[in-house]
């Protein structure tokens, strides 16, 4: 194995209509230190004859592997386990990347890998999305952190390359009976500990799909309020001054009303401020789910 090689891992489920998009661009890559792992979370569609047809085509190294239906996080951290790498990079079945992404990664090896880090941070590029000056990092080429860059103005999505030792040390925790959990509720967490090198180029482009996560954002919420519970919880405990810590607790008893439980208390204070505004939240969402 090169020692300067990177793992792209996409979690996949009935994208066989789009997959091929991402395996196109991951054919382009001018820079060929790179193995593509694919975790297939139950897909019932043509995915893995798809992926059997890119294995026979030989024209990068593939991995496929297939899991009952789970959830993104549990194939995730299945993919993860596999991971032998240094770095890696998650790109969702329905993304592709820019034609020099892996080796815009490779020319910021160090600095994604350094003992500060837990990767690195750059742009995505949503087709079709209207630019604004927010899509620029508010700082470039240093090392920061995602609280600190989204503080500053940033206001876009990003692409993450993580360290897999890292990311090894912090899987994402799963509920039995849901699976979804937010991304944040580990880079959070990460974001306390460690740094991110700020690349300003452009690594992933996406454009939302029907039945992604962005446009069926509330209806996954519902399905899924323990996870989502958790990690506003988090952001009460890693926000600073009382505006943020309110905002995080309204979000926090909006879901004590979709569990009706209190899976993780808040200080009495701060749950008697935010109940109002957390169950009309609650009753909104209800309202557009229905």
């Amino acid at each position: 194995m090169n020692c300067k090689e990177i793992t792209i891992l996409t979690t996949t489920y009935n994208r066989g209509y789009i997959i091929e998009n991402l395996y196109r661009s991951l054919c382009r890559q001018n820079n060929r230190n790179f193995s593509w792992l694919i975790v297939d979370d139950g897909s019932s569609d043509n995915t893995k004859m798809l992926v059997q047809g890119f294995i026979k085509e030989n024209k990068i190294k593939i991995k496929y592997v297939y899991q009952n239906n789970g959830g993104k996080m549990r194939a995730h951290n299945k993919g993860v386990d596999m991971i032998e790498t240094p770095l890696f990079m998650c790109v969702d079945s329905d993304d592709y990347l820019s034609d020099n992404a892996v080796d815009i990664i490779i020319r910021n090896w160090d600095k994604a890998l350094d003992s500060k880090a837990w990767g690195m941070v750059a742009y995505k590029e949503v087709l079709g999305g209207m630019y604004l000056p927010s899509n620029n990092f508010p700082e470039e080429n240093c090392y920061s952190n995602l609280t600190k860059l989204y503080e500053s103005g940033f206001g876009a999505d990003t692409s993450l390359v993580i360290r897999t030792d890292v990311m090894k040390e912090n899987p994402f925790l799963v509920f039995n009976d849901e699976k979804v959990i937010p991304e944040g509720v580990v880079y959070d967490l990460l974001d306390t500990k460690y740094k991110l090198w700020v690349c300003p180029e452009i690594l992933i482009i996406c454009e939302y799909q029907e039945d992604g996560y962005t446009k069926n954002l509330f209806s996954i919420m519902e399905k899924n309020p323990k996870g989502f519970m958790l990690y506003y919880y988090n952001r009460f405990i890693y926000s600073k001054g009382f505006v943020k810590k309110f905002r995080s607790a309204v979000n926090v008893v909006c879901f004590y009303c979709f569990t009706r439980k209190r899976l993780y208390k808040l200080p009495l204070l701060y749950t008697i401020l935010a109940y109002p505004l957390g169950f009309i939240r609650y009753l909104s969402r209800k309202v557009r789910l229905k």
